[in-house]
């Protein structure tokens, strides 16, 4: 009787099976568009803390952008955390209340963000893991090809019931230049394309110019103009490049310049170019894998499963897909 009258009791509280601690901290991970400059996601995430912080239950706000090197994150310059410290007696019924408020308040365009707090993250974690990836290389030294058949592919997954937030890391393309020298021109000038490629790598791709002795692991000097990565064509055309019989002369006397669309990042596996399409299984990692390769059956040359690590995973040794295309 006891028993049947505590549980009775319990209809009478308003309590959950896991109740919200309330830490006084909240956690709010975002994610750009891949492609984001580190400087593009600082200036996002400033405007987010600063919407936080006009909040009457924010205290102050401490941001990660990205993850070191060394350590077991495996999120880039376009992803993160904010640490949103609370004022103190903020009451634990109030949490969910506060993080759909600042989900409105901090609400940017292109930036997925979602509130949580550190115990209940850390413990959904240990509850169901990170979801494994299911990535898919395609492979081939055409890029405007490799790019074609990456949208095919990403069209025919979203059949596949086993696979859900499938991404295609090619879906933002950066505009970069390209720079062709005239050979015949640069002749007449006295400057080799090699020479001129040596002259534009500090501009264009910085340059390490010494080494600093800091402890047991020296650091690189890394020089690049300020400025470099967002010059215009018509600028790129007036750089003022040392030829031997003539002294200075512009790039653009030299060499082709015009702007092309490329990858925001292009891998290279085995020394073959690469794009990824990545997924998240729903249910069993095989169950995706087939489903997959039925879907692109007739899309893909030879289809390979093979076991790797990657992203979030390298600690976990979970499988994952690989599907080769190759032209």
């Amino acid at each position: 009787m006891l028993l049947i009258s505590s549980l009775g009791g319990l209809a009478l509280l308003s309590v959950n099976f896991l109740p919200l601690p309330n830490e006084e901290v909240m956690l709010d991970s975002f994610t750009l568009p891949p492609g984001t400059s580190l400087h593009e996601t600082e200036a996002a995430v400033h405007s987010i803390t600063r919407k936080f912080r006009h909040d009457p239950a924010v205290l102050h706000t401490y941001t990660r952008i990205g993850s070191a090197a060394d350590t077991g994150c495996s999120e880039a310059a376009y992803a993160g955390e904010i640490q949103i410290v609370l004022r103190s007696g903020v009451s634990v019924n109030s949490l969910n209340r506060i993080g759909s408020r600042l989900l409105r308040e901090g609400r940017t365009t292109a930036v997925q963000m979602s509130i949580d707090t550190p115990t209940i993250e850390r413990l959904g974690e240990s509850l169901s893991g990170l979801p494994p990836p299911f990535v898919l290389h395609v492979f081939g030294s055409n890029v405007s090809k490799s790019r074609a058949l990456s949208e095919k592919i990403v069209s025919r997954l979203h059949t596949v019931p086993q696979l859900t937030d499938i991404f295609n890391n090619d879906a933002y393309p950066i505009t970069q230049p390209r720079i062709v020298p005239k050979p015949d021109i640069a002749a007449v000038y006295g400057i080799s394309p090699i020479e001129l490629y040596d002259q534009l790598k500090p501009l264009l791709a910085g340059e390490v110019v010494a080494t600093i002795p800091e402890g047991i692991v020296p650091l690189d000097l890394y020089v690049r103009p300020f400025g470099a990565s967002s010059l215009t064509v018509r600028a790129l055309r007036a750089v003022p490049i040392h030829v031997g019989n003539v002294g200075w002369t512009p790039l653009g006397q030299l060499a082709r310049i015009k702007p092309v669309s490329t990858p925001n990042r292009l891998r290279h596996i085995d020394g073959a170019r690469a794009l990824d399409i990545l997924a998240t299984p729903t249910g069993s990692l095989g169950g995706a894998i087939s489903g997959a390769m039925r879907a692109l059956k007739s899309l893909i040359y030879r289809p390979v499963t093979e076991s790797a690590l990657a992203g979030s995973i390298l600690n976990l040794n979970r499988r994952r897909s690989a599907l080769v295309w190759q032209q």
